[in-house]
């Protein structure tokens, strides 16, 4: 079975894994795991191959928020999938649950997004934008002043005269989601999970791809998917793929106030503070060009502390009991890259979704498995293909 290879591997075949399954799958996050489990539920045999563990890397360091972080700033293609992700969502955290008996707390807290005070004329264009976008897309939006805001979240320590009030948004706790996927695929039997394997090259046949090529040997399979989050430059770079994606390293604190004292999510700026059902909050995020450095830093602790305490000065009677660091895999525009490669046959992307990879993942791996499988998209994919088409 004489395959080429993407870097030219001309060494002795290792004749282990031979059995050449529907899919592989590169990358267990939560669209890898997600991929997984939808296609062998369809019936198709796939391996899973995670460098590390499944699910320890940006999908368990975000935050889980179900919306883009002020959505109406986002083109059109992303509203689209996040829209579609959040339909899908309750269906998936109650099958999850029924069949795995974790529960992923898929929490309506609202968010609430506050506008400055100091800049009238840019509160009311954000707010006007905002507006027109919600109308456009028949998505529940409301402007909403103080008596309201104070009787929504109360304890505020900006005091805001206006927000942008989303009711209808949830949070989901993504590290039991992940959980909850990593116990659901182990009970499929046409899911094979090969942790702690990195891929180090991409196996082709003329331009087709026929597996992958790692330390515990070759696994081979009919189509071959990279989702691999900010790691999926790296792999496609090899065979000169074009794929721009990125690491931006995103730090977070975690405190444990107890229930009751934050009731929704609240926005100001790019950072946010998230009520989790049992009394967490956290609060997030760094937003910091680094590479491939998770390392957590005082400065950023410091400057998050700061900030929950102002938005929220009934934290400052509390610790800050955890802070780690995600990277998320950036892309231009915040546009993930869903498809097929262009000039190779059977490979495919679904990676580069940066702070939006928890809220379009259902949507995501959709669209893409109806590609690999040719079948109909509920969304046009073109805004979506993998750069170099």
């Amino acid at each position: 079975m004489p395959l080429g290879t993407s870097g030219g591997y001309t060494g002795p075949f290792l004749w282990i894994n031979i059995a050449v399954s529907d899919f592989i799958v590169i990358g267990g996050g939560i669209i890898g795991m997600l991929s997984s489990y939808t296609l062998a539920c369809k019936g198709f045999s796939v391996k899973l191959i995670e460098s590390q563990r499944c699910g320890q890397e940006a999908s368990w360091a975000g935050g889980g928020i179900v919306s883009p972080l002020n959505p109406w700033d986002y083109p059109s293609s992303i509203t689209k999938l996040a829209s579609l992700s959040q339909r899908s969502y309750p269906l998936l955290v109650e099958q999850l649950l029924d069949r795995t008996g974790i529960d992923s707390e898929l929490y309506q807290t609202g968010m609430m997004t506050i506008l400055p005070d100091d800049d009238d004329l840019s509160s009311r264009q954000v707010t006007e934008k905002a507006l027109t976008w919600a109308n456009q897309y028949d998505i529940e939006l409301e402007s909403v002043e103080p008596f309201f805001i104070d009787q929504c979240q109360p304890g505020l320590g900006l005091h805001p005269q206006q927000c942008l009030w989303l009711p209808r948004v949830c949070n989901v706790r993504n590290p039991r989601l992940l959980s909850a996927l990593k116990k659901a695929i182990s009970q499929r039997p046409l899911i094979s999970v090969h942790e702690n394997t990195p891929v180090t090259e991409l196996l082709f046949e003329q331009r087709k791809a026929q597996g992958v090529l790692t330390k515990a040997g070759k696994f081979y399979a009919d189509k071959t998917l990279v989702t691999s989050g900010a790691w999926s430059h790296q792999l496609l770079n090899t065979i000169g793929a074009g794929v721009k994606i990125w690491p931006i390293r995103g730090q977070m604190l975690l405190y444990r106030p107890g229930p009751e004292l934050l009731n929704t999510i609240v926005l100001y700026g790019n950072r946010y503070l998230i009520p989790r059902k049992d009394g967490h909050i956290l609060v997030g995020s760094t937003l910091e060009n680094v590479g491939f450095d998770k390392t957590t830093t005082e400065q950023a602790c410091a400057e998050l502390k700061a900030f929950a305490e102002s938005m929220l000065p009934a934290l400052a009677d509390y610790p800050v009991i955890q802070q780690w660091a995600g990277l998320r895999p950036a892309s231009p525009a915040g546009i993930p890259q869903i498809g097929p490669i262009h000039g190779y046959e059977n490979l495919f992307i679904n990676a580069g979704h940066y702070r939006n990879g928890v809220v379009l993942a259902p949507g995501s791996v959709q669209i893409l498995i109806d590609q690999m499988l040719g079948q109909p998209t509920s969304l046009d994919c073109g805004p979506y293909q993998p750069l170099g088409h």
